[in-house]
C-alpha cells in the first residue's frame, strides 16, 4: 500500500495536467496520431490520438477522430496512459508482491453502481500493469 500512495501524488498531477496540456501536445507535437517529445508520457500505448473503436463508436462530436478538438478530448479521457503503464506501472511478469489490484462493484441507484478500481492492472498490456485509481458511476459493466 506504501507504494501505492507514493506514486499517488503523481497519478494525480498527470490527471490534473492533462487537461491544459492536451491542446498543446495536439496542436503542437501530434503528428499522425502520435505525440511527440516531450508529450509521449500523455499518449496512450495501444491507441493513437484518434481513439480506439468505442470511442470513436460513441464518443466523437461531428464524424472525425482526426479533428483537433477529438483528440483533445481523447487525451482528458485517457491521457497520461503511458505515464501510468511505463513511469507508475509495474512489470507484468516478475509482478511485485505489493503490487494489488481490487476491484469492486458498489451499488447504486436507479440500476447504476459504483465502479471501484485500485491498485495494479491484472492485466497486461505490453508486458506492464498500469497504476489504477477508478471510481465511475456505470450501468453496465
Amino acid at each position: 500500500m506504501i507504494q501505492y500512495l507514493l506514486r499517488f501524488p503523481l497519478y494525480l498531477a498527470v490527471i490534473i495536467l492533462r487537461y491544459p496540456l492536451a491542446f498543446i501536445a495536439i496542436g503542437f507535437f501530434a503528428k499522425r496520431g502520435a505525440l511527440l517529445f516531450p508529450f509521449k508520457w500523455l499518449s496512450t500505448i495501444d491507441n493513437d490520438t484518434y481513439g480506439d473503436s468505442g470511442w470513436k463508436a460513441e464518443h466523437l462530436i461531428g464524424t472525425s477522430p482526426e479533428s483537433y478538438f477529438n483528440q483533445v478530448r481523447w487525451l482528458w479521457r485517457n491521457g497520461g496512459n503511458y505515464f501510468n503503464y511505463y513511469c507508475i506501472g509495474v512489470p507484468f511478469s516478475g509482478r511485485p508482491h505489493w503490487a494489488f489490484w481490487y476491484k469492486r462493484r458498489i451499488p447504486f441507484f436507479f440500476k447504476r453502481f459504483l465502479d471501484l478500481r485500485i491498485g495494479w492492472s491484472d492485466y497486461a498490456l505490453q508486458d506492464r500493469c498500469k497504476y489504477v485509481f477508478t471510481l465511475r458511476v456505470k450501468t453496465k459493466e
